[in-house]
């Protein structure tokens, strides 16, 4: 396992990022929710069979040290791929008290805000479309809840906004992943939009999200066809 940051060590990992060309990280400190959603099995009942599950899962993604980076998708919506990416970031923050964040990489169905109940969070696309052209480029915001490990950059449904070019994918993950000990990464489904395909290029290991008694054997096997078989690091099956 990567070895878990202090906030001074956080934020001398992006001074050195802004040093090899990127902008800096921004940390935005809002206040905690007073209640947790439910959904959030790790956080919110840590002794379930649920949380784990994904401690479980957790625990087969980082066998290797070099693996910090990480999609989940899905073969298509309401699969259950944006809970399965918070509770997977939430028990990797227990390693060691890790730094992690969870990136919302589905503008257009964004999940991650509602998920942590953040209200009006600043969003990564938003930043995406301040920097295009900018002669001081904006630096990238994350949101910090209290004290919890768990960083979150959302996204937000805006017809507006330019979609995210490869490119953009790449060099804002490559700084996360100086950044951070652990990113997760909330993609869209498979069949939805070419960007899950663009994620699995940038990350160390994709997961793969299916629904019990929804999900079709067949969309199942056309969605793993798209991920390279070198990071593809297997199938969660949630039940509904």
């Amino acid at each position: 396992m990567a070895e878990a940051r202090s906030p001074k060590n956080l934020a001398e990992a992006m001074q050195g990022a802004s040093a090899h060309g990127a902008t800096d990280v921004e940390v935005v400190v809002m206040p905690a929710p007073a209640t947790t959603d439910p959904r959030l099995v790790v956080a919110e009942a840590p002794q379930s069979q649920a949380a784990g599950s994904f401690r479980a899962l957790r625990q087969r993604v980082v066998d290797s040290p070099e693996r910090r980076t990480f999609l989940v998708t899905s073969t298509g919506p309401g699969e259950g791929k944006s809970v399965t990416a918070a509770n997977l970031a939430l028990a990797l923050s227990e390693l060691g008290r890790a730094r992690v964040v969870l990136v919302d990489a589905h503008p257009a169905a964004p999940m991650v805000a509602t998920l942590f109940k953040v209200p009006e969070p600043p969003t990564w696309t938003v930043t995406l479309q301040a920097r295009r052209g900018a002669d001081v480029a904006p630096p990238w915001e994350v949101v910090r809840q209290g004290d919890a490990d768990v960083h979150l950059l959302t996204a937000c449904r805006e017809p507006a906004v330019p979609a995210p070019l490869a490119s953009d994918y790449a060099h804002l993950l490559a700084l996360l992943r100086r950044a951070f000990d652990f990113v997760v990464v909330d993609g869209p489904a498979l069949s939805a939009r070419p960007d899950a395909a663009v994620l699995a290029e940038n990350v160390d290991g994709v997961i793969v999200v299916a629904s019990a008694g929804r999900t079709r054997a067949r969309a199942l096997r056309q969605a793993l066809e798209q991920i390279p078989a070198h990071r593809l690091l297997g199938t969660v099956v949630l039940e509904r």
